[in-house]
């Protein structure tokens, strides 16, 4: 790998070198052209972020376990629960990342692996009803569209980044929770007015 531009103890820093200098973060949160790693926390920060975004309200009802008909008509207490219920299963998914970050090893990373299945599972589920759910209220709809395009891109991101764990394959891991962050960023934005962060 080519050397980056900073050094450490006269040293260049390697792309190997920069993930043991930075063992408290995440491989994929290092970057060739750089030695300022995002911490490997950010990703389950942004889908906690996302979970008390989505969820807005008590009282909603029990996580779904069943796919929906296309075009069901839910009421609102029903989609906030679904996109609740996405938030948290891609904050369980964030989590096993994180702690693939630790002492990171193809090996580590496969034994680790099946861990990343049940919530991937759970946010496919979260996608199709978000998917098939309509809604009365106008407003509430258009969210749901564009929550429902960009679940989809967390889906496929996060499906990427299981493949490559399941396969021990780190510059793919780190590729793939790169995407993955930008997509959990973009779903995040759902239903936040313009200009806020």
């Amino acid at each position: 790998m080519p050397a980056g531009p900073d050094t450490r103890g006269g040293y260049p820093l390697t792309w190997s070198r920069r993930l043991r200098a930075a063992r408290r973060y995440h491989a994929a949160d290092v970057t060739r052209g750089t030695s300022r790693p995002v911490r490997p926390a950010a990703l389950a920060g942004l889908a906690a972020a996302l979970l008390i975004a989505l969820a807005g309200c008590g009282g909603a009802p029990a996580p779904a376990t069943r796919t929906l008909p296309a075009g069901s008509q839910v009421g609102p207490q029903r989609y906030l629960a679904d996109s609740a219920e996405g938030a948290a299963a891609v904050r369980d998914f964030a989590a096993v990342l994180d702690r693939m970050a630790v002492g990171t090893t193809p090996a580590r990373i496969r034994r680790l692996a099946g861990d990343l299945d049940a919530p991937l599972a759970r946010v496919r589920l979260a996608r199709q009803r978000l998917g098939a759910e309509r809604l009365e209220d106008r407003r509430l709809e258009a969210q749901r569209e564009a929550a429902a395009v960009r679940y989809a891109t967390v889906l496929g991101w996060m499906e990427r980044t299981a493949v490559a764990a399941h396969a021990g394959n780190q510059r793919t891991l780190g590729a793939a929770t790169v995407g993955l962050r930008r997509a959990v960023e973009a779903l995040r934005a759902v239903g936040r007015p313009a200009g806020t962060a």
